[in-house]
């Protein structure tokens, strides 16, 4: 099970590496597809920081990067100047789509020797994992802000 996870996330790198530009970290493709997955919502770094578990600075020069690169904005909010939402802006979301497409057609393809009942399955063990995983890690959060507040 571990080598399939492996291969998946390998292939999915080199994916990556094939659309996004020269010298284009995994990471900036993530927080990319994070911005992308959500611009329905108001996504400030902080948010980053709390969706990959990484520190300020780290966000900081990853979003300095992303927009020189011209895949980020960042804007003012009108109640206080120094929050910046950050947005992925078309390129990004060419680019991000454009992977998207790719990874489905890996998938497609990596799964297509499975038969449908089999996949369901696989799906919803899957599904359970990830919310089981999500969970956790919505826990660990929380018992985090606890212990801050406590000091």
């Amino acid at each position: 099970m571990i080598s399939v996870a492996y291969f998946a996330v390998k292939k999915i790198a080199e994916i990556q590496r094939k659309i996004y530009p020269e010298n284009f970290s995994s990471e900036y493709a993530y927080i990319i597809s994070y911005l992308c997955d959500n611009e329905d919502k108001n996504i400030f770094q902080r948010d980053i920081e709390r969706e990959f578990h990484i520190g300020r600075s780290t966000v900081s020069n990853a979003l300095k990067e992303l927009e020189k690169q011209g895949l980020v904005e960042r804007k003012s909010v009108i109640i206080d100047a120094r929050l910046k939402m950050v947005r992925a802006t078309r390129g990004a979301k060419m680019i991000n789509d454009a992977c998207k497409k790719e990874i489905e057609n890996f998938v497609s393809d990596f799964f297509s020797d499975v038969n449908e009942k089999d996949y369901e399955i696989l799906s919803s063990v899957i599904s359970r994992l990830y919310d089981k995983t999500k969970e956790k890690k919505k826990r660990s959060n929380l018992n985090s802000i606890a212990f801050q507040n406590e000091n």
